[in-house]
């Protein structure tokens, strides 16, 4: 780790770089910038310190020792590098005084979902039917006034699907509230509050952008398949890169952009996930960071000029520039780009990845990324965060992509990729 120079400039803070806020601080050290990890959060997996950062602070609670130690680098910038760190970065920006940065007297808005979609509502913009309580009978009250079933239930704030439930009767709410309410979730947080919203149909979308001083940036735009989970929500097993100028992504853009101004999200990155419904798009949830869980940079270079965390690095590095090129345009899509989800049907060891050598040889193949190592322990995928790896497939040809990316999610559904025991 470089010793820092009390000469040295440009220091950006990343809180809790994980997931794909991993990346960032190579990112920013090509632009010369100087980065500090704080970890608000204890990380098994993130707990060796990278050569990357030139410090390392761990926040304990303590909001004025932090500041205390952070004083003598005078950061220009503080930002969120996962989910967990966006409402401690927005407070630390408060505290140095940072004016490039989301209001922080607005984060609830960017992280609880009851208040994210009545701020929606009061933009007159689509948003969910909800009701937020910490009392199953009135939870099941209000399922069973609206008479429109299944709901969703759900943590007010947490991350990769975590608690996420669909609900067909009252006795599934009342399973759903009993395992999410008083339970630490995947953010580290007591659940206190259980949320419960109407069921959107539709077909889900990630849209991906970077913004400064509240012009905004169309990174990148996914659309899902996705595969119910029995006495929880969905599983996503695969994501296609769209174009950014059909009809239905015109209308996700247009809209979009308006559920930044109206959640205050002006600077940074944003990973906000929309269903896209017979009366247009309607917003699940927006994360004011970059999209994870793991992002294999190399196989989106093959489609896209940038990557959401370069843009980042970049807005934050260069304002000027950023403006210039990027601001309130949309990216343009080279090649087509994949990505399937491995699930894992069992807990046990995994014993082989008999469809691996197949994967290999098909024509769009670029890489396998997070893959386990044959003889290690794993668990059932119940979640998003991807531990059982991903593959990217790359090609030119759409029917060529599609077809692979078939064929794979067909042997995953047969249940014919993996041997665990």
């Amino acid at each position: 780790m470089e010793k820092y120079n009390s000469q040295s400039q440009d220091i950006i803070c990343i809180v809790d770089a994980y997931s794909t806020g991993k990346k960032l601080a190579y990112e920013f050290n090509k632009y010369g910038k100087k980065c500090i990890h704080i970890k608000s959060t204890s990380r098994e997996e993130e707990e060796l310190k990278r050569n990357e950062f030139i410090e390392e602070l761990t926040y304990t609670g303590n909001l004025f020792s932090l500041k205390d130690e952070l004083k003598k680098f005078n950061p220009e910038f503080i930002i969120a590098g996962s989910e967990m760190g966006v409402e401690l970065a927005d407070k630390l920006s408060e505290i140095f005084n940072i004016q490039k940065c989301n209001n922080p007297l607005s984060t609830t808005l960017r992280r609880n979902k009851y208040f994210m979609h009545e701020k929606l509502k009061e933009w007159n913009l689509k948003a969910i039917k909800q009701f937020k309580s910490k009392n199953v009978l009135e939870i099941m009250n209000w399922a069973e006034i609206n008479k429109k079933w299944p709901v969703v239930v759900k943590p007010l704030n947490s991350a990769a699907s975590d608690g996420v439930t669909i609900c067909a009767n009252t006795n599934e709410i009342e399973q759903a509230f009993s395992r999410i309410m008083y339970q630490e979730n995947k953010l580290g947080i007591k659940n206190e509050e259980v949320l419960i919203q109407e069921y959107i149909e539709g077909t889900q979308y990630f849209v991906n952008t970077v913004s400064w001083n509240g012009k905004h940036y169309i990174s990148d735009i996914w659309k899902q398949n996705r595969r119910r989970l029995k006495d929880r929500a969905f599983l996503f097993e695969s994501m296609s890169l769209c174009d950014s100028d059909g009809k239905i992504e015109i209308e996700l853009i247009e809209y979009t952009k308006k559920v930044l101004d109206a959640l205050e999200l002006s600077h940074g990155a944003a990973h906000n996930e929309i269903m896209f419904t017979k009366d247009g798009p309607i917003l699940i949830e927006l994360n004011a960071r970059l999209m994870g869980a793991s992002i294999e940079d190399e196989a989106f270079k093959q489609a896209l000029d940038k990557t959401q965390s370069e843009l980042l690095a970049l807005v934050y590095s260069n304002h000027d520039l950023f403006m210039q090129e990027f601001a309130d345009k949309k990216y343009s899509k080279k090649q087509h780009l994949n990505e399937v989800s491995f699930i894992y049907e069992k807990n046990g060891i995994l014993l082989d990845f008999p469809k691996k050598y197949s994967i290999e040889r098909m024509f769009s193949f670029f890489c396998f990324s997070g893959l386990n190592q044959i003889g290690n322990a794993v668990k059932k995928t119940e979640d998003t965060l991807g531990h059982p790896g991903y593959v990217y497939l790359v090609h030119h040809d759409e029917e060529i992509i599609s077809k692979d990316t078939e064929q794979i999610l067909k042997w995953q559904r047969n249940n014919e990729l993996f041997i665990i025991e």
